[in-house]
Parts: C-alpha cells; structure tokens; sequence
C-alpha cells in the first residue's frame, strides 16, 4: 500500500469540482478565491498548475491537493489519497518503467518551495519542543520523495 503522484487528481479540477471553490484568474498560475478556513473573500491564493495553496488571512497554506484535502477534512495523509484516488493497495512493479517527468527550471523550483515548507514548519515545531503528529513525519516523507523526484528529472536530461 503506498501513495502514487502520478494519480492525484488535476488541481484545477480538484478544487472547482470536488471542493465546490469558485476560482478568480489572478498572475498566473494562481487563482483566487473565499478560504473556507477564515471565511474571508478572495484570501486563498491557489496554484492551478501544482495544488499549492496559501491563504493571506489566516496563514493556513500547503503543497498540493492533498495538502488541501487534509487540512480542509481533517484527514491523515493515508485517508487524503485514499479520497483523492492515489492510494494503491500493491506497490510499482520493481521492473517497471517509469515515465520521465518533465519539468523545467520554474516548475522544479516551485516544487522545491513549497515541498520546503513542509520541512520548515516540522522543523520550527521540533525547534519549539512539539512534537509532530504521525501525519506531519508521513508528510515531510513524500517532501523528501519528491524533492527527489525533481533531482531525478534533471539527471534525465
């Protein structure tokens, strides 16, 4: 059992048709719109390209899709991508090819930024004596995994 990137739902279908949010075009590739956390009106930025999310109003802010799913359904990452469609019950074939993704400069250095986040914020939690949910561990682990993925794809090239 394990998460599958390559079958999170699209962005800007995630968050029109699953999430109900009515999207304002802004600087591209952002959008936006209300922020269900804080109830303001056109706080939440969206990244229609890569899911990531930052409300300017209460702060509340992640990656992806997924991000956005826990946050909103107080989910744990497992149950996010169950709901979402990229949980699989059996891991890759170990002999199975896999696409090369294709980034550019830009993509992988919003990738890298918001994936940072992640790890910045476990980090400042550690810093102030928390300890990180169970949820939060299984989160910076996929930041690592596609950090990762990002490297990978410039060694492809």
């Amino acid at each position: 059992m394990s998460y599958d990137h390559t079958l999170k739902p699209d962005p800007l279908e995630f968050y029109q048709d699953t999430e109900g949010l009515v999207l304002q075009p802004g600087k591209k590739p952002w959008s936006q719109t209300s922020c269900r956390f804080c109830n303001s009106k056109d706080n939440l930025a969206i990244n229609v390209d890569d899911g990531g999310f930052h409300c300017w109003g209460c702060f509340v802010n992640g990656g992806d899709v997924i991000d956005y799913y826990r946050q909103a359904h107080d989910a744990s990452f497992e149950e996010a991508c169950r709901a979402l469609g990229c949980w699989v019950e059996s891991g890759p074939k170990r002999n199975a090819k896999r696409a090369k993704p294709v980034v550019n400069a830009l993509q992988a250095l919003h990738i890298l930024h918001s994936e940072l986040m992640i790890g910045y914020i476990v980090v400042c939690d550690l810093r102030a004596g928390k300890q990180p949910p169970d949820c939060d561990v299984d989160r910076l682990a996929v930041v690592v995994s596609r950090v990762g993925a990002v490297l990978e794809a410039y060694h492809a090239q």
